[in-house]
């Protein structure tokens, strides 16, 4: 289904800001055999200010096995009128009754909603809706967000847009690069993982990459860089950006550049894509039965956890240093390296040493959530452990809880909690984000600075002839020497050819 959306953008010298299209309307659909017209019955309902329209709710049901509700918006220039076209794409029509929301991002009452309504035996492959825009004399922008929601006895879609329209004086193709606007949208259908969707320059502006910064406004503060990334130009027609937010509250947003002929990274003019408000999402407590069942075990759990935080403090004894090592489960030296690595520390330190492998491929014990709390909690050391090279970048490698309560250390100014990071010769060099401001010790030759964290060993300690140093420097120097082994043996490459006596001896 091809849903086509026809902008008129008007010159003017004052801000761009548009109302809603609310004439020169047009509405049809085509059947896919014989190209017939008008096959389907439309309805167009409401208009500005409605009341209807806004609180026509478009929540999808998760009963429902398929979503082919994919959007795709493209922006370009007409040639003959200059006025720019936006196409929205709409594939796999197999819904009875669709709709279509078309609202202003800051004030929702201010929508159109089409209803569009076919029999289950026709085929449509195309819907076409068109209309013509007017600028406000506002001097503030405006965005605007397309919500589409379809379903049928097996199937559903529910998209949410967010989008900007730019200024037309700075989106034609005679636009110098330095100014060139660039036309993006957000999906925010999963407000927990939001995708920036970038519509590239023509070929012929030869730009070579897009820097995209993404960053987070609280309110009353400054933007604040989560991310920054070069995505390079492979002739896609769309090119996609993810980012996870977590849900954490504050307006989210990008910041498009182009680096290419003439124009260096940070040089030229950047686009501000519209921006997103997420809210902490909260659960009304109903009091009665199902709201005492919920809170008791929440009270408990509630006491259970301040009660490990402040047990010396009310007069029990104070229990021993901890040292919590998270790692990612790889290939068994790597695994037996880590497990070394504990004994040593438990060993040389008199510190109690705890593993706590990093898989969320795998699914945990019911309790691996509670244990993990308990031990993340109690640990006054913790050592991340940077995964080999085979392992690849993973940025997003912690569980939700694991990575909320590395984040919130990290931001503690006096936290009793020592968080260190350990880079072997044969790691892939990556440090997480949330770890990035954390000391890193590159293995062997910082162990020595690696011990002076713990206030159990003296700086004269003589750890070069300690069996537990000699152990690990050795499996250390075995794993590197078995990738230095692997990264140069030839490749070979699998066929569907018949076995040959080679193959079965290899």
């Amino acid at each position: 289904m091809l849903l086509t959306l026809f902008l008129n953008l008007l010159m003017t010298e004052i801000t761009y800001s548009y109302q809603l299209c609310d004439y020169e309307e047009n509405l049809f659909c085509n059947k896919t055999q014989l190209n017939v017209s008008n096959y389907c019955s439309i309805k167009s309902t409401t208009t500005i200010r409605s009341r209807d329209c806004s609180q026509v709710g478009f929540a999808s049901n998760e009963n429902l096995k398929y979503n082919f509700g994919q959007i795709s918006l493209h922006l370009k220039t007409d040639n003959i009128t200059s006025q720019l076209v936006m196409n929205l794409t709409l594939p796999d029509v197999k819904w009875k009754r669709a709709y279509l929301r078309l609202s202003e991002y800051v004030d929702p009452s201010i929508c159109k909603l089409f209803t569009v309504g076919k029999s289950e035996k026709l085929s449509i492959n195309e819907l076409y809706y068109s209309c013509s825009w007017r600028t406000n004399t506002d001097k503030d922008s405006r965005s605007y967000v397309i919500e589409f929601k379809a379903e049928s006895s097996l199937y559903y879609a529910h998209r949410k847009i967010l989008f900007d329209i730019p200024d037309s004086e700075y989106f034609a193709d005679t636009t110098p690069l330095s100014k060139r606007q660039i036309f993006s949208y957000i999906d925010f259908t999963n407000a927990h993982k939001i995708v920036l969707k970038l519509q590239p320059l023509p070929k012929s502006y030869k730009v070579h990459h897009y820097k995209v910064e993404v960053i987070r406004e609280r309110a009353g503060g400054s933007g604040h860089i989560l991310d920054v990334r070069l995505l390079p130009t492979n002739g896609q027609h769309v090119m996609d950006f993810e980012q996870m937010t977590y849900n954490e509250e504050g307006y989210h947003y990008f910041a498009i550049s182009v680096i290419g002929e003439g124009c260096e990274e940070d040089k030229c003019a950047k686009t501000i894509t519209a921006k997103l408000f997420i809210g902490r999402k909260g659960t009304p407590l109903v009091i009665g039965i199902v709201g005492a069942s919920f809170l008791i075990p929440f009270v408990l759990f509630s006491f259970y956890m301040w009660n490990c935080r402040h047990r010396t403090e009310i007069g029990l004894p104070e229990t021993v240093d901890k040292a919590l090592v998270l790692f990612k489960p790889s290939f068994e030296k790597h695994n037996e390296v880590v497990s070394i690595l504990a004994k040593a520390v438990k060993y040389i330190t008199g510190v109690e040493a705890m593993l706590d492998p990093l898989n969320t491929t795998v699914a945990k014990q019911d309790n691996s959530e509670k244990w993990c709390s308990d031990n993340l909690i109690r640990a006054t050391h913790i050592v991340y452990v940077i995964p080999p090279m085979n392992e690849g970048n993973s940025e997003y490698e912690f569980d939700y809880m694991t990575y909320s309560f590395l984040k919130e250390e990290m931001k503690r100014n006096n936290s009793s909690k020592k968080i260190v990071v350990v880079d072997f010769p044969y790691s892939n060099k990556h440090v997480p984000l949330v770890l990035s401001g954390c000391q890193k010790f590159v293995f062997m030759d910082d162990f020595a600075k690696f011990l002076g964290i713990f206030k159990f060993v003296l700086s004269s300690f003589d750890y070069e002839n300690n069996i537990n140093f000699l152990e690990l420097s050795s499996k250390v120097k075995q794993v590197q020497n078995e990738m230095d082994i692997c990264s140069k043996a030839p490749k070979i490459l699998v066929t569907g050819e018949e076995e040959t006596e080679i193959d079965v001896l290899l």
